[in-house]
């Protein structure tokens, strides 16, 4: 068997989404959609989601 012929593993990722005080109209599942979308195109595998929702960490 060729080394084309093999299937390549995936290379496994984990995301990270946050809600953006500068950019609110992108959500996170905008985020994901969009992130999905990229780790597909580069044969990604997403095997972990983290997400905050907290507010920025600038000055309060």
């Amino acid at each position: 068997m060729s080394n084309k012929a093999k299937k390549s593993k995936p290379k496994l990722v984990a995301t990270y989404t946050r809600m953006s005080e500068n950019h609110p109209q992108l959500s996170r599942g905008q985020q994901m959609a969009e992130i999905r979308k990229y780790a597909k195109r580069r044969g990604l595998k997403i095997v972990m989601n983290y997400s905050d929702g907290a507010k920025g960490g600038g000055k309060a």
